[in-house]
């Protein structure tokens, strides 16, 4: 902001002599700058008019100090006053400043002008008290003094002049303000500036409508006419993997409503078998987007259901008992199996014992396998396809077992070793826990799991459900109920595993049907069978 110099403001300080004007350039030059701001009211300059010319010719930096008056005889009390309190103004001036502005004396110099009122007015014969008190110029109280005394002669206004009849007086003309007409000026600008964005939105707008009215009133284009996506008949190998486990051959269930009227014995077993080898072979010729190239059956344990326990003496076949009849069956179905695949594929197996065939009360960290009756079925399995072209038997003595199919791991385990005692989040969390440590061990694509009856498929693993059912030890768990059934998956040569599927071992009753979805919403809602 630039600011100015008003005439009548500046009249109001008495102009310096030679003398004060040199000390006051000097001073300024000594501090390199002006101690004293310069107050302004709006752009006008009310003091520091000589500090402000100096400055300016001279190149030195110098603060600005505002204040706001109501109006202009307001900042010229306030200029006469600030002169006063810095004793720079005789007496004398002080009247002649005052006499000649109109304006009233400052407070502290009343006593000191009395003298020179006295000296004339009261001389004259006029009361001093009006002027003393404020409120009366020394200017407005010589012209009284003038009028007593006779020197001026106001002459009557004729009467048609002095009340008109029709025409009232016109206003008195303010004296302009340059403050007011500088905010007036930019407010106008500002008022124009506005007007003119908007009549350009406006324009924009109508602009805007106008393109959308052409484009919704043109015909709309014929679109092209678009065939069916003719998909590629090139076929991608891949290969089969299905999982056994949690079969429990031996056992007996009793159909009640703590087990959802499941019903288990050997004979029934071995008709769940026979469903489970024909889905294989079912699965695997119904199969037209992948070439098949070979199979892999995952046995994870839990064949037999031995007496583990005291109780399983009542409900179980004896151990050997349930393998005598098992070992034929397995090799007749597996010999069978290969056939169905033909000699251009490859049937791999691979064999973990579980937990139920072993010979101790407590399962062996270092002889675990020793004594299992699973693995040593595993063995004679081993050896009875041991000639066989296209049947290979892989059973580890121990309790993990890893095969590679197009460069992916897989992992195979029982999983009682996971460890899980209940909770909201069924078998979910603890099988996570357990895949990051075995990826530790051995990283893999895909493990595979059984042991907890229940079918899922976590992404990176899957956990296989049972031959056995709904039983006392799926309860016991709080396993979620779910009908018989093991996993059937393909392994894409190009995208890994997909096309997960169920193989359904049994056909549930309407009364087990009814049983096994109460006892399931049960189970979401927290409250267990």
């Amino acid at each position: 902001m630039q600011i100015q110099i008003d005439p009548e403001f500046q009249s109001l300080i008495p102009p310096l002599t030679t003398a004060e004007r040199n000390a006051l350039e000097q001073a300024l030059v000594a501090d390199g700058r002006a101690r004293d701001p310069i107050v302004v009211w709006g752009a006008l300059i009310v003091d520091g008019h000589n500090r402000y010319e100096i400055c300016t010719r001279l190149g030195l930096p110098y603060q600005i100090a505002y204040r706001d008056f109501d109006s202009r005889q307001d900042a010229k009390e306030w200029i006469l006053a600030n002169q006063c309190a810095r004793r720079n103004l005789t007496p004398d001036q002080i009247c002649t400043l005052a006499a000649l502005h109109g304006l009233p004396v400052p407070d502290g110099f009343r006593g000191l002008v009395a003298e020179l009122l006295a000296r004339e007015l009261v001389a004259n014969g006029y009361d001093c008290t009006k002027v003393l008190a404020g409120k009366e110029t020394v200017r407005i109280a010589h012209i009284r003094m003038r009028e007593a005394r006779g020197d001026i002669v106001r002459k009557p206004k004729p009467r048609d002049q002095q009340h008109p009849p029709t025409v009232p007086a016109p206003p008195p003309t303010a004296e302009t303000d340059p403050l007011d007409t500088a905010l007036n000026e930019s407010a106008a600008q500002r008022a124009a500036a506005a007007d003119r964005k908007l009549l350009k939105a406006a324009k924009e707008r109508i602009a805007s409508l106008q393109a959308r009215v052409d484009m919704l009133s043109a015909p709309l284009p014929r679109p092209a006419p678009v065939g069916p996506r003719v998909l590629g008949t090139a076929q991608r190998q891949a290969w089969g993997l299905s999982v056994l486990s949690d079969v429990h051959a031996g056992a007996t269930v009793v159909p009640t409503a703590s087990v959802c009227w499941n019903e288990y014995n050997p004979e029934i077993c071995r008709h769940r078998l026979d469903r489970y080898f024909e889905s294989i072979v079912w699965l695997i010729e119904d199969e037209r987007s992948f070439a098949v190239i070979g199979h892999c059956l995952a046995v994870l344990g839990d064949l037999i259901d031995g007496h583990l326990h005291d109780d399983q003496t009542e409900t179980s076949e004896a151990p050997l008992v349930t393998i005598d009849w098992l070992e034929p069956y397995l090799v007749s179905r597996i010999a069978n199996l290969a056939d169905t695949l033909g000699p251009d594929r490859e049937l791999r197996i691979i064999w973990v014992p579980g937990n139920h065939g072993r010979d101790t009360l407590k399962p062996r960290a270092a002889t675990y396998c020793e004594h299992s009756h699973e693995w040593a079925l595993g063995q004679r399995v081993a050896r009875a396809f041991a000639d066989h072209p296209t049947i290979r038997v892989h059973a580890p003595k121990a309790r993990d077992v890893y095969t590679s199919l197009f460069g992916r791991v897989l992992h195979g385990t029982h999983g009682d070793t996971v460890n899980y005692a209940g909770g909201v989040g069924g078998i979910t969390i603890p099988l996570r826990k357990a895949y990051a440590m075995w990826q530790l061990i051995q990283p893999s694509y895909l493990h595979l799991t059984g042991h907890f009856h229940s079918q899922l498929d976590l992404g990176d693993g899957l956990a296989n459900g049972s031959v056995i059912g709904y039983n006392d030890f799926a309860r016991k768990i709080n396993a979620r109920p779910e009908e018989p059934k093991q996993t059937f998956c393909l392994l894409d040569s190009k995208y890994g595993k997909t096309k997960v599927s169920p193989t359904w071992l049994h056909e549930p009753t309407e009364r087990e049907r009814e049983a096994l979805a109460t006892a399931a919403k049960r189970w979401e809602a927290g409250a267990l069978c």
